[in-house]
């Protein structure tokens, strides 16, 4: 006290004690100077964390490729993952949103609005990024699970075809009949992949979706095996009847 009072000696009417309560007021609004200061780089500190977070997800997502069907199940976890991680981080955005509203009344920044709006803008981008990611990356596997079941019913065809077609194969009723099943069954495949292309989402308009077609041609050549099952089944009768005589 001292010391303030041998520097700034008392000015005419002033008293020590209300030189004293300005000294104590001025320091206050020092340290409320120095605490708002610091609030308000914790504020930029922890927008620019959660923003650079949420860019290196959004980059991360971006350079995702869906070229290989074995990846689908791994990326789908870190899709799950990246969601989880999102809902977490939600309450840190609504802090930052809240503590930004209440820097405003005190601080005429116009930082902290352009703060808050880059992180609304983040968030929202981030979270459209990921849905779209979701449903493509869904679609695909669901065109990929599609692409395997007619690749599987199609090597049947041609096995099924293949027998038809040869001389050695259907010439009694029972390799016929036989026959006859197989074809049974896959007329009942050949009916579910109706529902299995059903789900393969549409492709742009005009273009020919390749599963669709890959589909009407297994339909086709199926259709095609009618005509043969037909005539092993008749050989196989005048087979039978042939050899009634003889015995």
């Amino acid at each position: 006290s001292s010391g303030i009072n041998a520097e700034w000696p008392l000015r005419p009417g002033e008293s020590l004690r209300n030189r004293h309560l300005q000294h104590d007021e001025s320091a206050k609004c020092a340290e409320d100077a120095i605490n708002e200061a610091k609030r308000l780089q914790q504020f930029k500190d922890d927008a620019n964390e959660l923003l650079l977070w949420i860019k290196e997800q959004g980059d991360s997502l971006s350079e995702e490729s869906l070229r290989d069907p074995s990846t689908y199940p791994v990326l789908l976890k870190q899709h799950e993952a990246l969601r989880a991680e999102l809902d977490n981080a939600e309450p840190q955005l609504e802090k930052l949103k809240v503590e930004g509203e209440d820097i405003k009344k005190d601080h005429d920044d116009p930082m902290v609005d352009s703060t808050l709006e880059e992180l609304q803008n983040a968030w929202n981008d981030i979270n459209k990024l990921l849905e779209e990611k979701d449903d493509a990356l869904k679609n695909s596997e669901k065109s990929e699970r599609a692409k395997q079941k007619l690749q599987d019913i199609d090597v049947l065809v041609a096995d099924l075809g293949n027998e038809l077609n040869s001389p050695e194969s259907g010439n009694d009723t029972t390799s016929a009949k036989h026959m006859a099943k197989k074809y049974e069954i896959l007329a009942d495949e050949i009916d579910g992949l109706e529902m299995i292309c059903e789900e393969v989402p549409m492709v742009e308009s005009g273009v020919m979706d390749p599963v669709q077609a890959q589909r009407d041609e297994i339909k086709s050549r199926f259709n095609a095996l009618i005509e043969p099952l037909e005539k092993k089944k008749e050989k196989s009768t005048d087979c039978d009847s042939a050899l009634i005589p003889l015995l």
